[in-house]
Formats: structure tokens, C-alpha cells, sequence
């Protein structure tokens, strides 16, 4: 058995300190993505929200830089501790978007990658897949 635990860490993937790295990238990440997401449907949040927003909210700020390494039962907690942070958060950034949308009377959008709309061909309207370094074909 210690033969087997000691063959997962041969490549560095399941190390602490990149367990560490890995947290902090992704906390990063969904703090960002939040405080985009309220910045921009700022004017439908609560008032309390609004307001420490314009102040840099603690829980919206990037995370500090990882020191040490996490077990995965502290890589758990911090994630459950991150989540529990932006609760409030997503809840009032939803609400925001569905008051927006119902103001406007427009039907709520799809998600998920399958709904997102194709780019469009000007000249041809057709959708034609862009790959790098391809120039387009001339219609």
C-alpha cells in the first residue's frame, strides 16, 4: 500500500504545495469572476452589497499568496470556506440579473456552452470556424 501512495506523487501532481497552488489559482479565479459579475449588474444590488462593493469587499480581493502546502482535508475547508464567502454574493448578482431581465422584458438567458451563439460570416452569413493562424476565405 505505501508502494502505491508513494507512486501518486512521482510527477509533482498531487504534492501539497500544489495542492496550495492549485487553491489559490482557482480562488483567484472565482473571486474575479464574481466581482466582474457585480460590477457589472451594480445598479440592482442590494444597497448593503453596492455600497461594500465601491469599498473592495474582503472576499472579493485576490487570496494571499500560498506559503506551505494543503492536505486535502484543509484544501476541502478552504473550499468550503470560499464558497460560503460568495454565497451571498452569487445569490444577489442572480437576483440582479433576473430583476434586469424582467425589467426589460426579455426571457432569461440559456446556459451552458450548446446555447451560446456561433459567430457569424459577414459576408456570406454563414458560421465558419476560425482556426489560428487561418486567413479567412474570401467569399
Amino acid at each position: 500500500m505505501a508502494r502505491l501512495r508513494a507512486a501518486r506523487t512521482v510527477h509533482g501532481a498531487y504534492s501539497a504545495a500544489t495542492r496550495a497552488r492549485n487553491r489559490y489559482d482557482l480562488t483567484a479565479l472565482r473571486r474575479g469572476l464574481v466581482g466582474n459579475a457585480a460590477a457589472g449588474c451594480l445598479d440592482r444590488l442590494p444597497p448593503d452589497l453596492a455600497a461594500r462593493l465601491m469599498r473592495m469587499a474582503p472576499e472579493l480581493m485576490p487570496p494571499p499568496c500560498p506559503s506551505g502546502g494543503l492536505t486535502p482535508a484543509e484544501d476541502r475547508a478552504v473550499l468550503r470556506a470560499e464558497a460560503d464567502a460568495l454565497a451571498p454574493w452569487r445569490a444577489a448578482i442572480a437576483q440582479g440579473g433576473r430583476d434586469g431581465r424582467a425589467r426589460a422584458g426579455r426571457p432569461p438567458l440559456l446556459a451552458g456552452p450548446a446555447h451560446r451563439q456561433k459567430p457569424i460570416h459577414q459576408c456570406c452569413s454563414t458560421a465558419t470556424p476560425r482556426r489560428r493562424g487561418m486567413r479567412r476565405a474570401a467569399c
